[in-house]
């Protein structure tokens, strides 16, 4: 046969590949799947082959069974053979077969026998709130002397969710429903390679109180539970709202365009301001017009109150515009001297937040300059330090208990005095530390995101709800911790409206 190839290959034809004497059979055992106990499975070789001869001998053995089972191939020698599995479990069946020349080869087949997982529930589905933590309750059922194991996983999640599942390898397993939108959540039960899966669906929903257009300016009083802000552009009013139930009084303060607003330590009393003019309103209550100043040169870009009688006024140009400190118990306009009524700004673009125990802490949009003021000193506004910090960003939240923090645009939590710096590493757009959770929130860009303290680490991060279906901007965060249940209270809105979220924490 060599030869007979040389010379046809020599004439110019393509000779045809011939298998070598001796060549390997192949065993094909066919293809494995489930069943359940007891269906008689059908056991087929058939597609073995010899590339140089024939299948002289096929031979079936069981390699791998459950315990205590004694199942075997009803013709172990065929090539189409039965196996009857008489126990739950994976069987592994080898198939070895024999070519006229005595060569060998074989092949695995595994086959599961299901039916030890009877049934698997993951439960109702249910509705839950934003930022609640949302309790799963499944089932698993056995064969007798069975056992399955199981694991919870997330099938789908809303945009923007990092949920993860706490307790996942038990029936009752929960999560923070840090979205809202619909959560997927699958329980898989497994004995040995059987598998059963059921699903269940939880819908998160924010609950918002909406406070409608034309809100300028928030703060929040926790002795009465309730947002206050301003609104209106030439004539002010002062509007008190119960976050939980949208219930809200009005109160107009005076023709002046409004443009801040704050809160005095007793949270009893509000101060706002506009170009010219500031008022004190009453709002533990009721709304109650206390008085009404007239600035001069005051555009009140900011308010701060370190007290229930005196308003500090600071302006939206410092080359231009002084800082004033208003002793509204008489009217006097006061500066840190005690002779003349207003004192020079000394940043061009203020940006202050007020802290305890008793200090303002102001830096300019404009450059890396920081002051901090004792805000309860006489005169008033005396600098306690001064100084630049690189990379600066203006501040948005005052924080801490012993010592003044502010945490800055650009996300580093600062304490002025001692310069310690903590890098939260993300943006900040609004937040508000709790004393008494020792807990720091925060709004960066479309996420809430929960420190465990200043400086220490993430604890949550959460997407904001929409607003309308837009993404909302931050305009007020505040925590109740004064004697009614621990929450944290979300103004957010877009310009289609303002909406207040109220978060059990």
């Amino acid at each position: 046969m060599a030869i007979i190839a040389l010379v046809a290959a020599c004439n110019g034809f393509e000779g045809q590949a011939q298998p070598l004497a001796g060549a390997q059979p192949h065993a094909n055992a066919g293809t494995g799947s489930f069943y359940p106990m007891g269906t008689t499975v059908t056991l087929d070789g058939s597609l073995s082959f010899d590339p140089d001869g024939t299948i002289r001998a096929y031979r079936w053995a069981v390699r791998e069974r459950p315990p205590g089972t004694s199942a075997v191939p009803d013709v172990p020698d065929a090539a189409i053979a039965t196996l009857t599995p008489d126990d739950v479990g994976t069987y592994v069946l080898e198939l070895q077969v024999t070519d006229d020349s005595g060569y060998v080869d074989t092949s695995e087949l595994r086959i599961v026998s299901t039916g030890a997982i009877t049934s698997v529930d993951a439960g109702p589905g249910a509705g839950v709130a934003w930022l609640a933590t949302a309790q799963l309750s499944g089932s698993v059922t056995n064969l007798p002397g069975k056992t399955a194991t199981y694991v919870w996983s997330f099938v789908s999640r809303p945009a923007g969710s990092n949920a993860s599942l706490q307790g996942s390898a038990t029936l009752t397993p929960t999560f923070v429903a840090d979205a809202t939108g619909m959560y997927v959540i699958a329980l898989e039960a497994r004995f040995g390679d059987e598998t059963r899966e059921a699903t269940v669906t939880i819908e998160a929903t924010a609950t918002g109180v909406s406070l409608g257009t034309g809100g300028v300016a928030y703060t929040y009083s926790k002795v009465a539970d309730r947002i206050v802000y301003v609104r209106g552009t030439t004539s002010a009013e002062v509007v008190r709202v119960d976050p939980s139930t949208g219930t809200q009084t009005t109160l107009a303060i005076g023709s002046f365009t409004p443009r801040s607003i704050t809160i005095d330590q007793t949270h009893e009393v509000i101060a706002v301001g506009g170009p010219g003019r500031v008022a004190r309103v009453a709002v533990r209550s009721n709304l109650v017009l206390i008085d009404s100043r007239a600035v001069p040169g005051c555009t009140a870009a900011h308010v701060t109150m370190p007290s229930s009688y005196r308003i500090d006024c600071w302006p939206v140009d410092g080359d231009i515009e002084p800082i004033s400190s208003v002793t509204m118990s008489d009217g006097v306009v006061t500066m840190s001297d005690g002779v003349v009524t207003q004192i020079d700004c000394p940043v061009k673009t203020p940006y202050v937040t007020y802290g305890p125990p008793s200090w303002i802490y102001m830096v300019d949009g404009a450059s890396t300059q920081f002051y901090v003021y004792d805000a309860s000193s006489t005169p008033p506004l005396q600098v306690i330090s001064s100084g630049s910090l690189a990379g600066h960003a203006p501040p948005v939240i005052a924080a801490g208990t012993n010592q003044p923090y502010a945490v800055t645009g650009n996300g580093l939590a600062v304490n002025p005095p001692t310069m310690l710096r903590y890098d939260l590493a993300t943006p900040v757009s609004a937040g508000v530390y709790s004393a008494l959770r020792g807990e720091l929130a925060i709004a960066s860009g479309s996420q809430l995101k929960i420190y465990d303290g200043m400086g220490s680490p993430l604890k949550l991060s959460a997407a904001l709800p929409t607003v309308n279906g837009v993404a909302p901007t931050v305009k007020l965060m505040a925590y109740n911790d004064n004697g009614f249940a621990h929450r944290l209270i979300i103004v957010a809105g877009t310009t289609a409206g303002d909406v207040v979220y109220t978060v059990a924490r």
